[in-house]
């Protein structure tokens, strides 16, 4: 997680280092009273009693509670595979349901995170936002019914609890941390062959997740997710199709029954309508891809339009990755005119002995910047409703906005099934002097500097990911452990608010799912 982001109406300040946790189920509290910051139930009792241990020691306590605790809770989530880090690609997998009637299936999950974040804010002093450390519980459990071939049901309820923080205010709205149990998604869904050609109409509370999801992504890491209620038109089948979307994103409301009121914010009271084109046989071992997205806020004045592409091509053992996108339009009072640029290319061998199934890649991100705030031209890039945490560092200080991105990645296969990930970022701004640093919450994290340096700091991720068949039904438990370190560079110190310090970040996750 990375930095502070406000948001809309609150009551005081919401801060979102955004590697907190996507979340929407149905779900309870183990104490049924009112909320408050005092850990509840048995299992944050435990762990919040032994804060005089180590910090080592109590990991360990935590990994080990966790799972025993939420391992005898049954769940089920459609989340991507992101959370590891993996760059290659991203499994949208349907997992195998629980049916306990003939079309009628159940699913359930359960997530369980320990976050330690220190010097946030690079050394600043008198705040809780540098330090903190909190724990995440996510729940979610959904029905399915498919009376007929061509027509299903979906509803799930979720539930999102944030214990012992310090500088996260849980009855902001909108909110990523917490979210007393609510309606996450419900849709029905039409299907039915058109003179050979497969159509489908998904109509209701749903997620978006389109090709890397570098600008529309369901967003599972945050403990409430991203949802949108949405009319989603789908006409062909997985190699080739076209989707016709008109959403509008929901924003949490912790307390309340999540709907579209006004919250202050311009991408939670924006329409945003989508065309996607995919294409996976047009060409040989070669994935296309073509977007139009249009993002309206007629209170704000913005109406951005976006038009771009994505090309992945797998000649083993290398891989290449090329998106491209270019935006024009409005941005409040002024023209909006900006654009973004992704480069990757990764290696995947068999052929070290002790690290079997590993992948090398680089890659280059860039994100247009302001380079003139009274030229009556908005630059920025409108980066809509990325999932910036799985790209642009763990830690989530950077979203795709005024940014110079490199980024080296290892990753590779032990113990079989485990996966462990080293990832080196650097960061400059592309207009440091005339335009912000922006978060991966797409808030300002620090503003333009008159003779800042281009260089922000660079990024180490390192992530385990140990996944474990539970052999009860389709049940799987999966533990993710990572550390993340940030090295301040030049523009840390010359934009003050802090003294430059480095920063660090330990996460603790266990999923169970069904």
């Amino acid at each position: 997680m990375g930095g502070r982001v406000l948001f809309g109406r609150t009551s005081g300040v919401l801060s979102t280092g955004l590697p907190s946790l996507d979340v929407c189920t149905i779900g309870f509290d183990p104490v049924d009273e009112p909320r408050s910051n005092k850990p509840k139930g048995p299992l944050v009792f435990l762990i919040a009693s032994g804060a005089h241990r180590s910090r080592t020691r109590r990991l360990v306590w935590i990994l080990w509670l966790g799972t025993l605790f939420f391992g005898s809770a049954p769940s089920f989530s459609a989340e991507t595979n992101r959370e590891s880090g993996t760059a290659v690609a991203i499994s949208t997998a349907k997992k195998k349901r629980i049916e306990f009637l003939p079309g009628l299936s159940a699913g359930a999950s359960s997530r369980f995170r320990f976050e330690d974040k220190r010097d946030f804010q690079f050394g600043l002093v008198g705040g809780p936002a540098n330090n903190d450390e909190y724990y995440l519980t996510q729940l979610r459990v959904n029905l399915g019914w498919k009376p007929i071939e061509s027509l299903a049901f979906f509803v799930e309820g979720q539930d999102s609890r944030v214990f012992g923080e310090r500088a996260i205010n849980d009855d902001a709205i909108p909110n990523v941390f917490a979210d007393e149990f609510d309606l996450h998604q419900a849709h029905v869904t039409l299907s039915h062959d058109v003179r050979g050609v497969p159509v489908a109409l998904k109509v209701g509370r749903q997620k978006l997740n389109l090709g890397a999801q570098r600008l529309l992504a369901s967003l599972e890491w945050v403990n409430t997710a991203r949802v949108h209620d949405a009319i989603r038109l789908t006409i062909g089948g997985p190699e080739r199709n076209l989707e016709i979307i008109g959403s509008r994103l929901v924003p949490v409301q912790p307390n309340d029954f999540n709907d579209w009121d006004d919250t202050g914010s311009r991408y939670f009271n924006s329409d945003l309508h989508t065309l996607y084109f995919t294409d996976e046989k047009l060409l040989k071992d070669t994935l296309l891809e073509a977007y139009y997205i249009v993002r309206r806020e007629s209170d704000l004045n913005d109406l951005t339009h976006t038009l771009g592409g994505r090309v992945v091509t797998n000649r083993a053992p290398f891989d290449f990755h090329v998106e491209a996108a270019f935006q024009t339009g409005e941005y409040g009072d002024q023209d909006h005119l900006a654009g973004m640029l992704h480069l990757e290319t990764g290696y995947t061998t068999d052929a070290i002995p002790i690290l079997p199934k590993s992948r090398f890649s680089a890659a280059y991100n860039f994100g247009s910047g302001d380079d003139d705030a009274g030229d009556g031209t908005h630059g920025t890039f409108d980066n809509l409703y990325p999932l910036n945490h799985a790209y642009y560092g763990f830690m989530d200080f950077f979203g795709l906005q005024n940014l110079h991105n490199f980024e080296f990645v290892h990753s590779t296969k032990i113990a079989k099934k485990a996966t462990f990930r080293l990832a080196y970022q650097g960061f400059w701004l592309a207009e440091p002097q005339d335009d912000a640093w922006y978060n991966a919450g797409l808030a300002p994290f620090r503003p333009a500097t008159a003779g800042g340096d281009e260089y922000v700091g660079s990024e180490i991720d390192v992530t385990l990911k140990v996944p474990l068949d539970l052999h009860l039904a389709t049940g799987k438990l999966v533990t993710l452990i990572g550390y993340s370190h940030f090295f301040a560079g030049d523009f840390v110190r010359d934009s003050g608010g802090g003294k430059g310090a480095d920063a660090d970040f330990v996460f603790v996750q266990t999923k169970v799912s069904f």
